[in-house]
């Protein structure tokens, strides 16, 4: 991929688009789903592909894509493909006429991408069927991701599934499956992907090139079992972030408001702001969990195990940080559509956790 190449909203910047990738670690299940419904002869039409952010859900639905577009044999129970087949240079080069990616495409006048899928991409993909297939193959319809569909787009994507046309098969890329519109869901079988076991998570990392961490157990600790998010905390100096962060809490309630304000100074971009935020999420889960006594592993940062202790040591607190997550999760999606001053957003979600610590702790450290 050039530098100058255009963007592309369901590819990570640093890491090959997924139509490239040939290897998918830890969604077997998932593959065998998807072949005995290939194998009974009766395969469902409509797949919603699911799971957590940078699991393999896009490389599984193009590793299904090429299976169907390289002539698979009925007795193939892999879906891997033959390696020089003609058709998967067209496929990775967008070429192939019988496959068709809806997503979010660069705005021409302003060079962005925009935040929502829009009812013109649906226009193209029905343009798409519109034409005569060249051959007797299946006809792919790859959408990443569903959740960024607007409400016209979304209609327009049912129409298609209630009247699919012949031999085509839809695969709707989900993060979130239950804010889709039910209708949509209904008419759709699952494919459900599953977090990476620490394994298949660093066989996954050493697949992009990507060397073990000197943190690699912090870096697990914190990505869940997601390739996606390691990449994006690495590239993002996560690990540091969530350290500070640590520290930042380790003396709450109360905590100074200048460090907290050096931390919300340094999310000088909406990425930025949104790794701390996630990051901060990824804290109040874990708080959750403490307060439960479920959570097992390493500390992902020093003295984090001391500090989870202390503000969430009992079922109560853990009902209070679960629900602080939701709330604040919340919050930073609104203000990331709202295109909230990136500093302003941290700060605050900081001083709140803050707040619901005192509430917590009766403002005593």
């Amino acid at each position: 991929m050039s530098a100058d190449s255009p963007p592309e909203a369901d590819r990570l910047a640093s890491t090959p688009h997924p139509r490239f990738n040939d290897v998918l670690y830890g969604q077997g299940q998932a593959e065998r789903v998807f072949l005995d419904s290939f194998h009974s002869g009766r395969m469902h039409h409509a797949w919603l592909v699911t799971g957590p952010l940078g699991i393999g859900k896009a490389t599984l639905a193009w590793r299904i894509a090429k299976f169907l577009l390289t002539d698979p044999s009925r007795e193939s129970w892999s879906l891997a493909t033959t390696p020089d087949h003609p058709a998967l240079s067209r496929i990775r080069s967008l070429t192939d006429s019988s496959i068709c990616l809806v997503r979010r495409t660069q705005d021409q006048k302003t060079g962005r991408l925009p935040k929502e899928i829009t009812v013109g991409e649906i226009r193209n993909l029905i343009s798409f069927f519109g034409y005569a297939s060249a051959d007797d193959r299946h006809r792919v319809a790859i959408i990443d991701s569903a959740d960024e569909l607007n409400e016209s787009a979304a209609n327009a994507l049912l129409k298609l599934l209630e009247e699919p046309p012949p031999k085509t098969v839809f695969f709707l890329i989900s993060h979130a499956p239950s804010m889709l519109l039910p209708t949509i869901r209904s008419r759709c079988a699952t494919l459900l992907c599953r977090p990476l076991e620490k394994r298949e998570f660093s066989l996954a990392l050493e697949n992009l090139d990507i060397k073990a961490h000197e943190r690699h157990a912090e870096l697990a600790e914190l990505a869940e079992g997601s390739v996606g998010e390691a990449v994006r905390i690495l590239e993002g100096g996560g690990l540091e972030i969530y350290s500070q962060l640590v520290a930042l809490f380790g003396t709450s309630p109360g905590f100074k408001r200048g460090a907290a304000s050096a931390i919300a100074s340094r999310c000088d971009s909406p990425a930025a702001c949104r790794l701390t935020s996630r990051l901060t999420a990824i804290l109040l889960r874990r708080l959750a969990l403490e307060g439960l006594g479920g959570r097992h592993g390493v500390e992902a940062a020093p003295s984090e195990d001391s500090l989870l202790r202390k503000l969430s040591p009992d079922l109560k607190a853990s009902r209070e940080w679960a629900s602080t997550f939701f709330e604040l999760s919340r919050r930073a999606e609104a203000a990331s559509r709202l295109n909230v001053e990136p500093y302003a957003t941290v700060l605050e979600i900081l001083l709140s956790v803050d707040r619901k610590a005192s509430e917590i702790c009766g403002g005593v450290k």
